[in-house]
């Protein structure tokens, strides 16, 4: 943070060189204690496969995390939580959002072809 605001000023050549390798011999050894890490993790559990793959797993990024489903959703002035309710209401939200939407544009009596630039409308290859 600090260096990003020396950066805001002229550079100076020889603190920009201090800076990188500061900054690349922190992350050779982060990465080596990351290893040094799993790796006594995995030889604990070395004989216990689930246990091996729950610390695998979040360091490839492949977590299960469960999304949580609201259950309850407010349908005009009331929430309800019975699932065939919901299902129903869904579908009809569902079936009508198109013909809501299509009420709501105005009418226009203007020929869509006034505005292309090309006066080729009658062609084949339009």
């Amino acid at each position: 943070m600090l260096f990003r605001k020396k950066l805001r000023n002229p550079p100076d050549h020889q603190s920009h060189i201090t800076y990188k390798n500061y900054r690349n011999i922190y992350n050779r050894t982060k990465r080596a204690s990351k290893e040094i890490y799993f790796g006594t993790l995995l030889n604990q559990y070395h004989n216990d496969i689930r246990m091996t793959w729950k610390i695998i797993r979040p360091t490839l990024g492949k977590c299960r995390d469960k999304i949580e489903v609201s259950t309850t959703f407010r349908v005009r002035t009331s929430n309800i939580s019975d699932p065939n309710i919901t299902a129903e209401e869904f579908c009809k939200y569902f079936t009508n959002v198109g013909k809501a939407t299509a009420a709501t544009i105005p009418n226009v009596n203007v020929d869509p072809y006034s505005f292309l630039h090309n006066s080729r409308h009658n062609s084949r290859l339009l």
